[in-house]
């Protein structure tokens, strides 16, 4: 018995010390959080939660048990972009809505005219500048050639600007600086001065139209509609044109005073330019909203934020990179791009022969047919009609006719002038030059606007300012040819010559233009998206 207790005591003193060195070596090895003096015998923590934690799963098992609710899987980090929205400060906000985007076409039709007025003046203070230069036609179409250079200059620069600020606040500074040239050139009395400043007007101008096809691109991004809407756009042209004679010519005739042909298109586009800058300067105050307006125009500044900070960190990323991928984009969409450069080629017949009929029609008329100034001016009135109702026909018909392409409109129109400048040339009756000039319009200037268009929807969204300055550039070209090489070859062989030539040059148009005659728009899915969303959220 003694022995049997005596060996109970030692198998007793064994398991405590065999328990003892299990805690040591647990003291050792264990987490930092789990390292506590406690007795061999003493429960552990984890056990005790453990217990616990088992205890309360029993329980739970033995009540009744609710019916589980849907997972809804947690929602990725997204940037949703409002593509109709404008950031801070810009002018074009609410371009989502159709009153939003409709109040934002009617200022820049109205800027864009202003700006053409103090333009197309040039054809009205030509016979001013020879008499008080005592220069021959020649010599005076220099001003004109360098109004044309300038502007090609310019239209193939202004791209990457125009991409860098504000295009309608730049479209207000152009509208001002037009303004302080032309009160500038009615102070001028040589001939390098004025055509000094005449370039520096081409120079402001070439900002107009790319501000405003910038603004407008980004407001109509679906190509199915968005051709007769800028057909309509492209009648500020042929509105400001047309508003140059009636005003100008009757001012002059009033007052006997030639510089009004500068006075009256300075202030005209000083005033659009002050309004403009008024509507920018209240459409950026603060103004009380709705809570919801407010919650929403919070969204789009946080997702506006996050998205430049994106864009900040993928620049700072691979700053190298996208340097070369844009290079390689720019010129396998632009300079690789043949279609690119037939709509050049074209583009640059097409400036001969508007700039020709513009700048030369009043000198033409008064020496080659004997009409007076209002003649003229009826003459000058009907072809921006034509242009007007040709231009708003032909939008029309390439996105409904021709579902979207424009070649089959631009081939037509160009290869309709070569006889209808030939028909020009041989008319006598003065009551059927209007009609004559009606169809010169209705056929020029859709060619104009669609080849305008057509150059920025034949390459990605990220190339269509450098795309429509380069086709602008050559185009402009073609304008300034139609100063002192036309002056030169009028004097030499007379206005029959003038009207041959421009007649070639529309049949040359007219054969570049017939290889882009299945020639479609690239779509921007994401933007036809996103608009279609803003229309119905």
């Amino acid at each position: 018995m003694s022995v049997s207790c005596r060996h109970q005591q030692l198998s007793a003193a064994e398991l405590k010390r065999d328990a003892t060195s299990r805690w040591v070596l647990s003291l050792t090895h264990a987490p930092h959080s789990d390292r506590r003096l406690r007795a061999p015998g003493a429960a552990s923590p984890r056990s005790t939660a453990a217990a616990a934690a088992g205890a309360a799963a029993a329980h739970a098992a033995r009540a009744p048990q609710p019916r589980p609710k849907a997972r809804v899987p947690p929602r990725s980090p997204q940037v949703f972009l409002d593509h109709s929205a404008v950031r801070a400060g810009s002018a074009e906000p609410g371009r989502g809505a159709p009153h939003g985007r409709l109040r934002v076409f009617c200022l820049i039709y109205a800027a864009y005219v202003g700006l053409l007025i103090a333009r197309k003046n040039y054809g009205f203070w030509i016979p001013h500048a020879m008499r008080v230069l005592d220069r021959s036609k020649s010599d005076v179409a220099v001003i004109g050639s360098s109004f044309e250079m300038a502007s090609g200059a310019g239209a193939l620069l202004n791209g990457f600007l125009i991409d860098a600020v504000d295009p309608s606040l730049a479209l207000a500074c152009a509208l001002a600086a037009s303004a302080t040239v032309n009160l500038a050139l009615s102070r001028a009395r040589s001939l390098p001065l004025m055509a000094a400043l005449w370039g520096l007007n081409g120079a402001v101008q070439s900002l107009g139209w790319p501000c405003v096809s910038k603004v407008f691109l980004r407001a109509f991004p679906d190509p199915k509609g968005r051709g007769m809407w800028y057909s309509v756009l492209s009648t500020s042209q042929n509105v400001g044109a047309a508003l140059v004679p009636l005003l100008v010519s009757a001012a002059v005739a009033a007052s006997g005073d030639a510089r009004l042909a500068f006075f009256l298109p300075a202030a005209l586009a000083l005033c659009m330019s002050l309004v403009l800058l008024r509507v920018l300067w209240r459409r950026s105050e603060p103004r009380s909203t709705t809570p919801a307006a407010a919650a929403a125009a919070a969204m789009r500044a946080r997702d506006a934020a996050l998205a430049a900070a994106l864009a900040v960190k993928g620049k700072r990323a691979s700053a190298s990179g996208a340097r070369e991928a844009f290079v390689r984009m720019l010129c396998a969409d632009v300079l690789l791009n043949w279609r690119l450069w037939l709509m050049a080629v074209s583009y640059f017949c097409i400036g001969v022969i508007r700039s020709s009929l513009t700048d030369w029609t009043p000198l033409y008329l008064a020496e080659h047919k004997g009409l007076s100034a209002a003649a003229a001016s009826s003459c000058l009135f009907a072809f921006e009609l034509g242009g007007f109702l040709g231009s708003i026909a032909a939008g029309r018909a390439s996105d409904h006719l021709c579902h979207g392409r424009r070649g089959p409109v631009m081939a037509t129109c160009t290869l309709a002038l070569c006889p209808a400048l030939l028909l020009l040339d041989r008319t006598a009756d003065a009551r059927a030059l209007p009609l004559v000039y009606f169809a010169l319009g209705a056929c020029a200037f859709p060619v104009h606007v669609l080849l305008g268009l057509a150059s920025r929807e034949v390459v990605s969204p990220t190339a269509s300012s450098t795309a429509g300055g380069l086709v602008k550039f050559v185009a402009q070209m073609g304008a300034s040819s139609a100063g002192y090489p036309l002056g030169v070859l009028q004097q030499r062989r007379g206005w029959s010559a003038v009207f041959c030539l421009l007649s070639s040059v529309a049949l040359a148009g007219g054969v570049a233009t017939l290889p882009l005659w299945r020639t479609v728009a690239r779509v921007d899915e994401r933007k036809i998206e996103s608009r279609h969303k803003v229309k119905g959220g």
